[in-house]
């Protein structure tokens, strides 16, 4: 599955803490300690997995993958929110933003659904475990929804979503969610998706800029190039053991 920075394992940590959730006895169990958690380091994505799976079995509110997902912050995702910002407007936004996905903290698949009045940026989810799938899809789908909500207050646009889908029955919390994204929320769709008018998607970007964009890209190219470099030294590690 590959490795990424720590950063989004300590921000869950830091979510799942403001619901209650006794983090450190779960980093025990797998051998780590919370204060020793370097940013800056790399994690195996099916390691974070096995944690978040772990995390979400002590959850005792169904939403609270929601305020997991607001834990995130903007700062975050380094170049990549530079990158973002310096797009022409949302559209190209949300087209680079699916091109970099694999900067970001996500575990579904990020995809852009264009539409005649409204488009979308969607979420597929396919190797989840049972007892993590609507904790993370919940906290995928909130923090990415933050991130457009953070953008929106630094451009000083209108980002807020038309309406939003969900892929798994109405659950009793239903409300908690039209109140969390502030607009209409549907159940039991084939993957999670926030909807918003073309309109605000085409309003230019206070923050253009094409030679600032170009700069950011060449960082955010390099990312991608180190993140297949530990993927590929990581399974070249297995392959070695396992010849062994």
């Amino acid at each position: 599955m590959g490795t990424r920075p720590v950063l989004g394992v300590i921000y869950t940590l830091q979510g799942a803490e403001k619901v209650g959730i006794d983090t450190a006895a779960v980093l025990r169990r797998f051998g780590l300690d919370r204060a020793s958690l370097d940013p800056a380091a790399e994690i195996d994505r099916g390691l974070e997995l096995q944690i978040l799976t772990a995390l979400a079995e002590l959850v005792d509110d169904p939403a609270a993958g929601l305020e997991v997902g607001s834990a995130y912050g903007l700062a975050g995702y380094g170049p990549l929110v530079m990158l973002l910002m310096t797009c022409e407007n949302a559209y190209k936004a949300m087209l680079e933003g699916v091109r970099y996905q694999s900067l970001t903290y996500l575990f579904g698949e990020l995809h852009f659904q264009p539409g005649a009045k409204s488009s979308a940026l969607e979420l597929r989810h396919t190797r989840l475990p049972e007892a993590a799938r609507r904790f993370r899809i919940d906290g995928e789908l909130a923090g990415t929804y933050k991130l457009l909500r953070d953008l929106q207050a630094g451009l000083g646009l209108n980002l807020y979503a038309e309406s939003v889908e969900l892929p798994y029955p109405e659950p009793a919390e239903a409300a908690r969610y039209r109140e969390f994204f502030n607009t209409r929320v549907t159940f039991g769709s084939d993957a999670a998706r926030i909807w918003m008018r073309n309109e605000y998607l085409a309003l230019r970007f206070p923050t253009c800029d094409a030679a600032a964009h170009s700069l950011y890209k060449g960082q955010c190219d390099q990312l991608l190039v180190k993140r297949r470099e530990l993927s590929g030294r990581l399974a070249d590690k297995v392959r070695s053991h396992l010849e062994l």
